[in-house]
């Protein structure tokens, strides 16, 4: 069997990966409670990480097996910058789950960066959309990407410098 060249360059240099979603039979209940939590229910925990991404684990003030499906990863980009890579399973999209953790994620890291090349699907341009226009951040675009930053970083000068 004949080894891709891309999985033999990334265990040559040792580059990490990112983690897939997992499918999660979660019951109507459970389905209305997603939905109805606030992003300052939800919890992020820390599961460590491999080379500049950090493994995150979204906890739920309640009994589900959601926890464990959800991945988010989050990129270190140049020591500084915050990029999310965030999989949702397929019965978990559309419950406006995918902006509740973004706004968390902002709450935790101070902001958030996407790049617009990177984005595998089209819901994540309306949730930077929302981001953008809820008025609890600095929301920068360019052509490369928007970013998202908390009004309590006392000097975003970095940042916005990034974004110029």
């Amino acid at each position: 069997m004949k080894k891709d060249i891309r999985i033999g360059l990334r265990e040559a240099l040792d580059l990490a990966s990112f983690r897939l979603p997992q499918q999660v039979d979660v019951s109507n209940e459970e389905m209305q409670h997603i939905q109805n939590v606030t992003w300052t229910d939800i919890k992020i925990e820390d599961l460590g990480g491999q080379g500049n991404i950090a493994y995150l684990q979204v906890i739920f003030p309640f009994q589900t097996a959601a926890n464990e499906a959800i991945v988010v990863d989050v990129q270190v980009l140049g020591g500084q910058i915050y990029q999310p890579h965030i999989h949702l399973p397929d019965n978990l999209q559309n419950l406006g789950l995918g902006y509740k953790i973004y706004k968390k994620l902002i709450s935790e890291f101070g902001h958030l960066y996407s790049g617009k090349g990177r984005r595998m699907n089209p819901n994540i341009d309306k949730i930077w959309d929302k981001l953008k226009g809820d008025g609890d951040y600095t929301c920068l675009s360019n052509t490369n990407g928007d970013m998202c930053i908390s009004k309590s970083v006392e000097d975003p000068s970095e940042l916005v410098r990034f974004m110029q």
